[in-house]
């Protein structure tokens, strides 16, 4: 009985370690956990508010470069092994498990998504976050992520112009 009782405590922990959602980054426990768990870290924001989350495991970044933190509910429902959900006072935006992506996410619900070299994802969250007051959350992005290769550049300027042909998405 003894044996029961760990191995169902053994897989429980397992499965919580092999599940783990998007933009969990970290993996721990608390005083008042029998087991560590996922744990989701603030998006890294601009001054305006505009936010993005960064999944390291993934090397995917999620950007908002129209909605600010402050309309969103911070948390992430996972509807499957493949995607997962934020919540927005307008909707519901998917997020989809990709790997090395950036998607730039606008407030009709559409987004534009480009490759994202190898570790970009984690050097944008840590960079971007010890940065005082970053006054543009597309711009920091170009600046942390660009490989050299101008991807992440045009990727950064067709993002500009789609926000800039809707100017109530741009918050103008």
């Amino acid at each position: 009985m003894c044996v029961a009782i760990l191995v169902a405590l053994a897989i429980g922990a397992l499965h919580g370690y092999l599940s783990r959602p998007l933009f969990h980054n970290q993996f721990a426990r608390n005083d008042r956990m029998v087991f560590p768990r996922w744990i989701c870290a603030p998006p890294a924001w601009d001054v305006h508010g505009f936010f993005a989350y960064a999944d390291y495991d993934l090397n995917l970044i999620a950007a908002f470069p129209s909605i600010p933190v402050r309309e969103i509910h911070p948390f992430f429902d996972d509807v499957s092994s493949r995607q997962a959900c934020l919540h927005w006072n307008g909707g519901t935006f998917v997020l989809p498990r990709k790997e090395s992506t950036l998607l730039v996410y606008f407030r009709d619900f559409t987004s534009l998504e480009c490759p994202l070299a190898a570790g970009r994802a984690e050097y944008f969250r840590e960079v971007f976050t010890r940065q005082d007051e970053v006054t543009d959350l597309l711009s920091g992005i170009e600046a942390f992520c660009d490989s050299g290769d101008g991807t992440i550049v045009r990727f950064i300027r067709r993002c500009r112009e789609r926000l800039a042909s809707d100017e109530p998405s741009a918050g103008k």
